[in-house]
């Protein structure tokens, strides 16, 4: 199948934005020109792009799904504090123990197709799926909600990689889990050696995300948690931390030196009371910066001006900019989620994965667009939403057209979650 995408207003391979036609063939950009004429190749479809901002699909860093069902029960409680005797404790607990122990196939699919559904409203079209439930069959039950979902995704098996590890391609891969710091034990570490030595995969954890366990840590091994893993050789190019909240700055050097990645969270940090991490010490270093939202929340605007703003406070004003943030969420991100393939820049033998925002929304004006100065990235962050995306297309294919979810009925899913909900907590 070929695409061509007329009169695109699209951002490059420098974050800049540039005018022409997009051709794809087979999910990847073949070619970028000022104008491509139709009669010179066999094309499938044409798309006119003029009401539209073309920008690379975003990447979501670190999720837990399927939790929005708990949303608001979890509200000014520390995570140290998650579970107790309360009644809100015990709310959570049995909220969880539904995930658990109860969730059926069908209502499984439902709760993680609601979620799925509003990354894909918001042009997400990778994720870091960590997952929210213990049921025997969550990782098949997840795959099958990704199959129908189109997204690609990353799914995190925990200690189950040495079943999943082949099954990795471009649209859904397989990784391993570096234990939760209250989890560690001496006897775990070597095993994680091995498994390292073993599988090729990529290996992530939360890590030093809480004061508490950053104690825990250190009363059991006293050093933290980055010299532990580091001490066993555990970090490279294919691990990614989630938060990072607590490491020191020898903790960074490692870090840094290693050339592992770090998932920056910084909304969940905030509402979990669990602190700032040290974004500006880290892109010093030049690590290689994601963002996610982590658990109950799906919107990565929210995580991205939330980043953005706290270089501002936190830097000299003019040090980072706009792109900075965006690299954040393509790029820099495909660099360690997917580095085989060619994916998160719209330029040629790239995958066409790619979100559409509406340019007539005033919200967005004025467009300042020239060589001595631009305001449309900017403005993008800062006052874009996610009803302004009408289009997202992965591997050349839509997936939300003219604001409409093609793979799976929303509404249907909308009507089918309102009702779970209701059942869920009436029987709390």
């Amino acid at each position: 199948m070929i695409k061509l995408l007329k009169n695109c207003t699209y951002l490059n391979n420098e974050f800049k934005f540039k005018n022409g036609d997009i051709l794809i063939e087979d999910g990847i950009i073949i070619d970028i020109k000022d104008n491509i004429e139709k009669n010179n190749h066999k094309i499938d479809s044409v798309f006119n792009c003029s009401d539209y901002f073309v920008l690379p699909g975003f990447v979501n860093g670190h999720t837990h799904n399927p939790s929005s069902l708990f949303r608001g029960i979890f509200k000014d409680k520390s995570l140290g504090n998650w579970f107790d005797n309360s009644y809100q404790g015990k709310l959570q607990k049995k909220a969880f123990d539904y995930l658990d122990e109860k969730v059926s196939k069908e209502d499984f699919h439902i709760l993680m197709l609601k979620s799925y559904s509003e990354y894909l409203r918001q042009g997400i079209t990778t994720l870091v799926e960590t997952g929210q439930s213990d049921i025997p069959n969550v990782y098949e039950w997840t795959e099958e909600v990704i199959k129908t979902s189109n997204l690609r995704t990353v799914i995190d098996v925990y200690d189950n990689i040495e079943n999943y590890y082949k099954k990795s391609n471009e649209f859904i891969k397989y990784c391993t889990h570096l234990p939760e710091e209250e989890l560690l034990e001496d006897q775990s570490l070597p095993e994680l050696v091995d498994i390292k030595n073993n599988y090729s995969s990529l290996r992530m954890t939360h890590c030093l995300e809480t004061l508490k366990r950053k104690k825990i840590i250190n009363n059991k091994f006293h050093r933290t948690t980055v010299e532990l893993f580091d001490k066993f050789n555990l970090l490279d190019k294919s691990t990614l931390l989630f938060h990072c909240t607590y490491v020191n700055n020898k903790d960074i050097e490692i870090i840094a030196d290693r050339q592992a990645s770090i998932v920056y969270c910084p909304v969940s940090n905030y509402w979990s009371g669990a602190g700032y991490a040290p974004l500006e010490k880290f892109m010093q270093e030049d690590i290689n910066i994601l963002l996610g939202t982590d658990f109950l929340l799906t919107d990565l605007w929210e995580v991205m001006r939330n980043t953005y703003y706290y270089l501002k406070t936190h830097t000299e004003l003019e040090r980072y900019q706009t792109k900075d943030v965006f690299k954040m969420v393509t790029s820099n991100a495909h660099n360690v989620l997917f580095p085989e393939i060619k994916i998160g820049l719209i330029d040629i033998d790239y995958k066409a994965d790619l979100q559409f925002i509406n340019k007539e929304n005033t919200k967005l004006m004025p467009y300042i667009d020239n060589k001595k100065y631009s305001t449309l990235l900017n403005n993008i962050l800062i006052h874009g939403r996610s009803s302004m995306i009408e289009n997202v297309m992965i591997d050349g294919k839509w997936i939300l057209k003219d604001n409409r979810i093609i793979s799976f009925d929303e509404k249907f899913i909308e009507k089918r979650y309102k009702k779970l909900l209701e059942k869920i907590y009436s029987e709390i």
